[in-house]
Order: C-alpha cells, then structure tokens, then sequence
C-alpha cells in the first residue's frame, strides 16, 4: 500500500485517555485503555446491518488507522465514537498483555 509522505501510520494501539469529548460516556480522563484498528461508526446503515468492517459502504471502511491518515504512531490521535470503540484495561493486566486483545 503506498503511503504518502507525512501521515501517521499505527493501528492497534495501549494508551491513557487524555482528554473527551462531551458525548462520551462510561470513561475519564487519565484512564488506561485499548483500542482496535477497527473502529466503526456504528450506525451507518452498513453497520447497523452487521458489517461493522465495512463501515460506511466501504470495503475494509472500519480501518481508519491506516495508510490514510491518523495512525496511532503519533503522541496523540482522535479515536472516532470513542464509547464503543475503545475498552477500559483492567488494572491487573499490563500494557503488553492488554494489546493482544486489540485484533
């Protein structure tokens, strides 16, 4: 896949919440968690039928941390619907273990 020059590459990603917008619920600030490459939207008609993959009629559409931008290589990077999309680390599993849940 060609890349062009100045994007972020990163999919899977470990990391601290540093900051939420005002619509997600159920996490803080300062909170450990993991987050996919397969981040959907959740309610475009193509996920609402089940291909969440597929996310806005787009083949592989859920893989927003790709060769297109905004990968999870850089210090910070937005993580869209961020309430069903990222999950909270329990405090007994490290970083390491806590990314092989991410694929």
């Amino acid at each position: 896949m060609p890349v062009a020059p100045d994007v972020t590459l990163g999919h899977e990603a470990v990391g601290v919440v540093p900051a939420l917008g005002e619509a997600v619920d159920g996490l803080h600030e300062g909170q450990r968690v993991a987050v996919s490459g397969v981040t959907p939207c959740f309610q475009c008609e193509t996920c609402q039928r089940g291909f969440t993959s597929q996310c806005g009629g787009l083949i592989l559409g859920a893989a927003k941390f790709t060769t297109r931008g905004g990968g999870n290589m850089a210090e910070y990077f937005l993580v869209g619907h961020a309430g069903a999309n990222l999950a909270p680390i329990p405090d007994d599993l490290s970083d390491h273990q806590a990314l092989y849940a991410t694929t």
